[in-house]
């Protein structure tokens, strides 16, 4: 079982240097094993691609193992958009755990902080 888990994370790994968010995505929902999901999450938010995977990190949010919400609110920290800025708004009235919710918090400030990776300056 250890032999198949470290070749999941070798995995991980390879899809994280090659930018392979869809093979994340798959890993991050539907694994089940909770460090491989995790590391996976963790990929994610280090890619920081695009909307998909940013619905996908916003949809690990409703899982109900607070490690899994938590990985997820630090991975969007990663994003810098309008969009994660927002849905991470709101996703913090609904979080009961302070865990989670100090981490969606510091996600938020980082956000806040960063230069947007999308412009929505039109050109003139």
């Amino acid at each position: 079982m250890k032999v198949m888990m470290m070749d999941k994370t070798k995995r991980i790994n390879r899809y994280v240097k090659s930018g392979k968010a869809d093979k994340l995505r798959t890993f991050a929902i539907y694994d089940k094993e909770k460090s491989v999901r995790l590391a996976a999450i963790k990929g994610l938010g280090e890619i920081a691609d695009g909307e998909s995977s940013e619905n996908a990190l916003l949809a690990l949010l409703m899982d109900s193992d607070s490690d899994i919400r938590l990985a997820a609110v630090t991975a969007l920290g990663n994003a810098r958009t309008v969009y994660a800025e927002v849905q991470l708004s709101h996703y913090c009235e609904k979080e009961t755990d302070e865990k989670v919710l100090g981490a969606a918090r510091s996600s938020l400030e980082k956000i806040r902080q960063a230069e947007p990776i999308v412009s929505l300056e039109e050109d003139t």
